[in-house]
């Protein structure tokens, strides 16, 4: 298990206070929700997420933020990625060994 955590700066290039949505997926499968980011004009903020990559197969995966107008699956205003990499991982355990 690699706990990995991934962090994307945001700025309101708008000319409008704005609470943005945020969301990222990886592989292009489920996008999970970030905490919405309220911001006046020309400011940043940070929003991160953290996830589990046990269950992924060893190789190249894409992780992909993206930030919403209204609502995460909304109107898109942005989106960017970033590729990581899982390393290959040979394990076995024995479950049970039984003579009779």
């Amino acid at each position: 298990m690699a706990e990995r955590s991934v962090t994307a700066r945001i700025k309101n290039i708008g000319n409008v206070q704005w609470t943005f949505y945020t969301s990222m997926n990886i592989d292009g499968g489920q996008e999970i929700e970030g905490t919405p980011l309220l911001l006046s004009p020309g400011q940043e903020g940070t929003v991160g997420w953290k996830f589990d990559d046990s269950n992924l197969m060893a190789g190249e995966h894409t992780v992909t933020v993206s930030v919403w107008k209204d609502r995460v699956g909304g109107t898109k205003l942005a989106s960017a990625s970033a590729k990581f990499t899982v390393a290959e991982k040979v394990a076995a355990e024995i479950v049970s060994v039984t003579v009779s």
